[in-house]
C-alpha cells in the first residue's frame, strides 16, 4: 500500500483529482479492512477539500460503522469528526452537532486529547452558526483552547 501514501501526498499538495486518481486505482488492491478505511478517509477529505461537501458526507457515513466493527477506534474518531465538520460546512448544525458531540466521546475514552480538542473547536464552530457567543459555544471554545495549551499547542492552533 506504499502507492497510497502517494495518493495522500497528492492530497496534502492539494492535487486532489490527482488523488482521487490515485485513490480509485487502489481501492480494489486494498489487503485489509485498515487499508480501506485509510482511502476511504482520504477520498472523503480530498472530496471535502475540493468543496464537495456532501459527497464527502456520503462517503465518510458507512466508513464509521465499518471502523467500529473493526475496533479501529481512533480512525472511528476522525470519521466522526469530519462529519461532523462536512454537516457545518453545509449549514446542518444539528447532524454536525451530534457527530462532534459523538466524536469527543470516542476521543475521551481514548484519551486522545488534542484530537478531542480540534473536536471541540470544530463543535465550537457548529454550535456558533446555530447561535452565536452563546454559553455553549464558549464553553466548548474555552475547552479546547485549555486543551491546547496544556499540551503546548495553544498558541499554534489557534494562531492560524
Amino acid at each position: 500500500m506504499a502507492r497510497a501514501y502517494l495518493a495522500d501526498v497528492a492530497y496534502r499538495q492539494g492535487h486532489y483529482e490527482e488523488a482521487r486518481k490515485w485513490i480509485e486505482s487502489l481501492v480494489d488492491l486494498a489487503d485489509s479492512v485498515r487499508a480501506e478505511l485509510f482511502l476511504g478517509n482520504l477520498q472523503a477529505n480530498t472530496l471535502y477539500a475540493d468543496g464537495l461537501l456532501q459527497e464527502s458526507i456520503d462517503a465518510t457515513l458507512p466508513l464509521i460503522s465499518q471502523a467500529a466493527q473493526n475496533n479501529e477506534i481512533e480512525l472511528k474518531g476522525n470519521l466522526l469528526m469530519n462529519t461532523g465538520s462536512g454537516y457545518t460546512a453545509v449549514g446542518d448544525t444539528k447532524q454536525a452537532i451530534h457527530y462532534l458531540n459523538e466524536a469527543i466521546t470516542v476521543y475521551q475514552s481514548q484519551k486522545l486529547r488534542i484530537r478531542e480538542a480540534q473536536a471541540r473547536l470544530n463543535l465550537g464552530n457548529a454550535l456558533f452558526l446555530k447561535s452565536p457567543n452563546s454559553p455553549d459555544t464558549l464553553s466548548e471554545y474555552e475547552q479546547a483552547t485549555a486543551i491546547f495549551k496544556h499540551r503546548g499547542q495553544g498558541y499554534a492552533m489557534l494562531k492560524n
